[in-house]
Formats: structure tokens, sequence, C-alpha cells
């Protein structure tokens, strides 16, 4: 297992963890040369969209993990949250930004694994 692998299963057991609903990987390395995980979930308000997104940073600010930029206050009350974790990017919606940008729609011949 690589050492992504491991972090990303600990993001999905943190977001789980942490109510997250709707949780889905997708692997995104056969439809597009550079991209290759997106983990989308929702949040169901824009305190737990925020407390989760603390929690994903924390976490992999304690094991390492440098943010090229991190989510805003104005981030947070767009109800879309996007953490780039390098090998993988966590999106994190309010269920109506979801349902606008519909990524599993846009990334639909992406293999698709919901937890």
């Amino acid at each position: 297992m690589k050492i992504a692998d491991k972090t990303l299963n600990n993001i999905i057991d943190l977001c789980d963890n942490n109510k997250a609903e709707d949780i889905v990987l997708l692997k995104l390395d056969s439809v597009h040369s550079y991209l290759s995980l997106f983990l989308i979930l929702t949040a169901s308000s824009k305190l737990h969209l925020k407390k989760i997104a603390n929690d994903i940073i924390f976490d992999l600010k304690q094991k390492g993990f440098s943010f090229q930029s991190l989510p805003t206050e104005r981030d947070f009350e767009s109800g879309w949250v996007i953490l780039d974790c390098h090998e993988f990017i966590v999106h994190i919606f309010l269920e109506e930004q979801r349902k606008i940008y519909a990524l599993e729609e846009l990334w639909h011949k992406a293999e698709k694994i919901k937890f």
C-alpha cells in the first residue's frame, strides 16, 4: 500500500467519523492524464463543512503535509471547499452545491467507489 493510499483511507475514515454523507471516491486516472483521485462528500451545514475541512487539514498537517493554499471563510460560505492533497483532491460540498456542480456526472466515465 502506498503512503497516499493509507493517507486517503485515514481521510475517508475521518470523514465517516465526522458524519459526512454520500462519500464517493472517483478514480480519474483512466479518464484523465494528470488527475488521479477525487474524494467527494457532503456536509449537512456550513459549520459541519468547516469542521470536516479543518479536521482533514489538522490531520494532514500532523503528518507533515503542507498545503499550497487553505480554504478561506469565503470558501466555507460558498458551500464548496476543495483541498488539494497532491495525489488526491477532496471536495466537500453542501448538498445544494453538490447537485449544482455535479462532479460525478461531469466525470461519469471515472470508476466510482461509494463508502
